[in-house]
């Protein structure tokens, strides 16, 4: 039976590629090396010859394998369609947090009226720009950190990231009120349970995933949903009506 063969990756290193490449193009350089091999060593100026010769056959080599590289690196490249405000990285943290000392200084502002409209969200909850909340606990990407109802922004995040984070400061307040939550539930797991958690994942159950870079989980569904409702309402409705119809009836 014949050996299958195992798929180069869309980026290979350089190594993995040469492990990888064609046995036809292995024996092309194993050939030039060969014929280099073949030259007279008896005089100095043969051994010139062969280490000329040498340099030049590496070098065709390294040529031959950064263009096959290359080449397949660029297979199978796909386009997607982005969401513009899409974000890389889940916006909800897992209980095992990092604690530092900030170095960074902090600049603080009060929950502006304008970016909830009315949704309900932990007394006392505010804005920090900064990587770190108030406690020391830093990650390098936006969150809503429940122990201190603060929403850490990165510097330059747009309006619908803060309220990406507001809306998770919400499923805090569908919990309990926004009341101190047990460590084990600071990723806001206990959502899911609540009448708001039910309601929309029966909503949205069997729906295609429309949020392209974000952890694909129904915390974050809810807190993309939520923040186009209130900021971008014709792009929701556009990319998910079914989406649109559950916030225009439970969301203010």
């Amino acid at each position: 039976m014949p050996e299958r063969e195992v798929q180069t990756p869309i980026v290979p290193d350089k190594f993995s590629c040469l492990r990888q490449s064609s046995r036809a193009r292995l024996r092309q350089i194993n050939a030039a090396f060969g014929i280099v091999s073949a030259v007279d060593t008896k005089d100095a100026s043969s051994r010139r010859y062969k280490r000329a010769g040498a340099a030049a056959a590496i070098s065709l080599f390294l040529i031959l394998l950064s263009a096959a590289c290359s080449k397949e690196a660029d297979i199978g490249q796909g386009h997607e369609r982005e969401i513009p405000t899409a974000t890389l990285i889940s916006e909800i943290l897992q209980p095992e947090i990092l604690k530092v000392t900030p170095t960074a200084a902090k600049r603080q502002e009060a929950l502006p009226a304008s970016s909830t409209s009315g949704l309900e969200v932990p007394e006392g909850t505010r804005v920090i720009w900064s990587s770190c909340a108030s406690d020391g606990t830093c990650y390098p990407f936006n969150f809503y950190w429940p122990p201190t109802n603060e929403t850490v922004m990165l510097s330059g995040e747009p309006q619908l990231k803060v309220q990406h984070e507001f809306c998770h400061a919400h499923q805090h307040w569908s919990i309990n009120g926004g009341e101190p939550l047990e460590p084990s539930d600071y990723d806001l797991e206990s959502w899911y349970v609540t009448s708001e958690g039910q309601s929309f994942s029966t909503a949205v159950a069997g729906l295609s995933w429309p949020w392209s870079h974000s952890l694909q989980n129904g915390l974050e569904d809810f807190a993309w949903t939520c923040a186009y409702w209130y900021l971008d309402p014709s792009f929701l409705k556009e990319v998910s009506p079914e989406r649109y119809e559950w916030a225009a009836e439970n969301l203010e």
